[in-house]
């Protein structure tokens, strides 16, 4: 299991085994979540903005993608990367909960 790959799009795809329906419902799992993510983070908070903003981008690209199978892999990498963003934004989202309870 590394990022990306097979792992990851299954993951992203919820266990579809059509990989154009999987890669449909991926992508649509990953918009729930960049949605949550960008309701729970700040609008002031410029750096995880711009992360979701990124994300909401490469997968639109992805989305693009004609052959269905890279598609699927792509939005499981993509997955992969918004999970990393959900923990560097609620890693950020403490810090600063923490610098403003010592102020």
């Amino acid at each position: 299991t590394g990022v990306g790959g097979p792992d990851g799009a299954a993951a992203a795809a919820g266990g579809a085994s059509n990989p154009a329906t999987a890669a449909r419902m991926a992508s649509l799992k990953i918009m729930r979540r960049l949605s949550a993510l960008s309701v729970s983070c700040r609008k002031d908070d410029s750096l995880a903005q711009a992360m979701i903003r990124t994300l909401k981008a490469c997968r639109e690209a992805a989305s693009q993608i004609s052959d269905a199978q890279l598609q699927l892999e792509s939005m499981g990498f993509i997955s992969d990367l918004l999970t990393l963003t959900e923990e560097e934004v609620a890693a950020l989202m403490k810090a600063r909960q923490q610098q403003q309870q010592q102020q």
